[in-house]
């Protein structure tokens, strides 16, 4: 069964179902209903009988341009390696690829860079010196490409473009890669643009049919590199921006998601999980299968790749994975294809922290030296330990959080400021304390919360609209149980501090089911007439200390589901009961503090900090004095 939640609902359906060409039948949704009776924008429930996903039709295609370059169907080039024979494999024989030139972004207090409009933030998938801020959705937008080491505009791209879809900036900062619109014989294409002058310069038309193409990024030499589904699998082009001609090819598995793939940080190779699953890789300059690996056993049993990212040096690559209720991440050892790292999360991370499910950046960000990890632009994961170290959380009002870039060992950028006055940033990571922190853990120093040291549980049940409070109870109890036990944390009674849960629902929303035809929720539905009750759950968590009134943690999850999947006939118990699932999923990964020290020199862990708001100043932007954690890499 596969759950769809969040505000972007209709764009991770998008997403998936140009990963998955296979079949969906069997759909009802529910929707919310508008004030005016239309039906609202964003799915409430879903009801599938689920045996995969089908392709299908593009969105709203572009206005057709009259100053196009049309390059000629793909053919491959002389020489080029056939799909079946560059598929073959041949061991493992990739290398590190690092890039270029590291990043050298300064660091220096007050660096910021205005963001038009305050949105557009496009950093380009491999290591570089540039980024593109701003968007062309009026003739009077401006897109420019910045050198972040200089902060001066290298080039740009006016007025109002179809860029609506998915777009890729070349490392150079040079080009701009964007899908096309079908031509009349539904063949599509992809676009590239200059930076340099401002204008269009080429036009590939990368299918001769209305297969989906996805955009991977460039290869080594400014080459774009994308795929398209084709029946035996994923067909994997290089092109050249330049000349629009295609240089080589090799046939990929028949899917992969596009979120899951990574090309090197210096162009030459291009990583992807396969729904085998396993880890492929393929040289990009060869077009050849270099490796390919089976993925490790997960306790959960099926994983959800969600990214994939190679370290900054190339010599690493990170994989992070939902399985069941649990997230988890890997890291390979690029020359010899060995696991080195296998850290388990609970939860999903990018439904833990306020910000992180509609974050507009990659799921994994690697700290320069291998010491640790930015997930969903949110979660400092620290290696050695494989925790959360620190809660990156977007601001009141920050509901799509523009993408977020590890610079340096210490610092990160970031978009923060008022609506009127968003500003690229340099933030400081607050190493000094965690580092003391994870120190004071091992050192057992006094505190009132810590790995090793027991706690007591105390959860009321309020009203509860379908089943019962003590079946309420008991799973509630269960989730949170394995939790702290994942922490290191055991349960007793009669211990001074508490975890205090009170847990009660409500009616929530009216939804209004509809009924699909078609192979994806959302196209083609119609009303069967049956309105659906959902449930909102009113949660609230606390760390509480016998004697004290005032916590000294709390946080809130009310959830009220604006989206859900659940198996059988849509029945508002049913809806109760897959809402119920959901709550005790975040209550699994709620960035619940394991640290609380009773020293006020020492920071809790997780750490918070708020980031940016759209209702005052940015904070945290003072920088530090580098640091030197060390690669803590696993030999």
């Amino acid at each position: 069964m596969t759950l769809l939640t969040g505000p972007t609902i209709m764009d991770d359906i998008w997403q998936c179902s140009r990963s998955n060409p296979h079949v969906f039948t069997g759909v009802v949704m529910v929707r919310r209903t508008t004030g005016s009776g239309a039906v609202g924008s964003s799915i409430s429930l879903l009801v599938v009988a689920l045996v995969g996903w089908a392709g299908i039709p593009d969105r709203a295609e572009a206005q057709q341009t009259t100053k196009q370059k049309m390059a000629k169907p793909a053919t491959p080039a002389k020489g080029a390696a056939t799909a079946k024979g560059a598929n073959a494999s041949t061991g493992w024989t990739v290398t590190a690829d690092p890039p270029a030139e590291p990043i050298k972004v300064p660091t220096e207090a007050g660096y910021t860079i205005p963001v038009p409009m305050g949105q557009g933030v496009l950093y380009p998938p491999t290591p570089s010196n540039f980024v593109a801020l701003g968007k062309n959705e009026k003739a009077s937008d401006v897109r420019q490409v910045f050198d972040l080491r200089t902060k001066e505009v290298v080039g740009e791209i006016g007025g109002k473009h179809d860029f609506s879809r998915e777009v890729k900036l070349s490392p150079d900062g040079q080009f701009l890669m964007t899908e096309g619109k079908p031509t009349a014989a539904q063949s599509r294409s992809i676009e590239i643009w200059s930076f340099k002058t401002g204008g269009l310069i080429q036009t590939i038309v990368a299918s001769p049919t209305p297969a989906f193409i996805g955009l991977l990024g460039f290869a080594r030499g400014n080459q774009a590199v994308t795929a398209r589904y084709i029946g035996k699998g994923d067909l994997i082009s290089v092109w050249d921006v330049e000349t629009g001609k295609l240089a080589r090819e090799v046939l990929g598995p028949p899917s992969f998601r596009r979120e899951a793939t990574a090309i090197s940080p210096g162009g030459r190779y291009l990583a992807l999980i396969s729904n085998d699953p396993s880890l492929v890789v393929f040289d990009l300059t060869t077009a050849k299968k270099v490796g390919e690996k089976a993925l490790p056993k997960s306790g959960s049993g099926y994983v959800n790749p969600e990214g994939l990212s190679f370290s900054p040096d190339g010599s690493e690559l990170a994989g992070l994975f939902t399985s069941g209720t649990e997230s988890k991440l890997w890291v390979w050892d690029v020359a010899k294809g060995t696991v080195v790292v296998d850290h388990t999360l609970k939860g999903n991370v990018k439904l833990n922290v306020p910000g992180a499910q509609s974050y507009k950046g990659r799921a994994i960000e690697w700290l320069p030296d291998g010491s640790a990890w930015l997930l969903s632009g949110h979660t400092i994961v620290d290696r050695a330990g494989g925790r959360p170290v620190w809660i990156f959380r977007s601001g009141e009002g920050d509901f799509y959080p523009e993408p977020r870039l590890l610079v340096d060992n210490d610092h990160m950028l970031t978009v923060g400021g008022p609506t009127d006055d968003r500003r690229l940033e340099v933030v400081a990571l607050p190493w000094k304390q965690v580092d003391a922190a994870l120190k004071a853990i091992e050192a057992k120093s006094p505190a009132y919360i810590c790995p090793g040291q027991p706690v007591s549980l105390k959860i009321d049940i309020g009203d509860v609209r379908f089943g019962s409070a003590d079946e309420t109870h008991a799973g509630i109890t269960k989730t949170l149980v394995e939790r702290l036990q994942s922490e290191g944390i055991p349960v007793a009674e009669g211990q001074s501090a508490v975890l205090h849960i009170r847990y009660g629902e409500a009616a929530g929303e009216t939804l209004r089911e509809m009924k699909s035809k078609g192979p994806l929720p959302g196209f083609g539905g119609t009303p069967t007439g049956r309105t659906i009750q959902a449930t909102k759950a009113l949660c609230s968590i606390s760390w509480e200390l016998e004697g004290q009134k005032t916590p000294i943690w709390a946080e809130k999850l009310d959830f009220d589901p604006t989206n859900l999947m659940v198996s059988g006939e849509a029945t508002d118990a049913k809806a109760r009961e897959s809402a119920f699932g959901v709550l005790k999923l975040r209550l699994a990964g709620v960035p619940l503090p394991y640290f609380v020290p009773k020293f006020s020199s020492l920071s809790t862990l997780p750490g918070v900090t708020v980031l940016s708001t759209a209702k005052g100043k940015p904070v945290n932007k003072a920088t530090t004095k580098p640091t030197t954690r060390g690669k803590a890499k696993t030999p």
